[in-house]
């Protein structure tokens, strides 16, 4: 099951949430999927180009 979260925020409440979900994407000995981590960085990619 996929869901979607959108989340209008200044730039910094996206870098954090960001910060909180890299566990998530495979660190600290979790497992992750590929489908996560390409969310993840698809998200991070985003973020970026808000704030450069």
């Amino acid at each position: 099951m996929e869901y979607t979260l959108r989340v209008t925020a200044f730039p910094a409440v996206h870098r954090g949430l960001l910060a909180r979900c890299q566990p998530f994407d495979g660190g600290q000995g979790a497992p992750a999927f590929p489908a996560q981590r390409k969310a993840r960085r698809e998200y991070e990619d985003r973020v970026s180009t808000l704030t450069s």
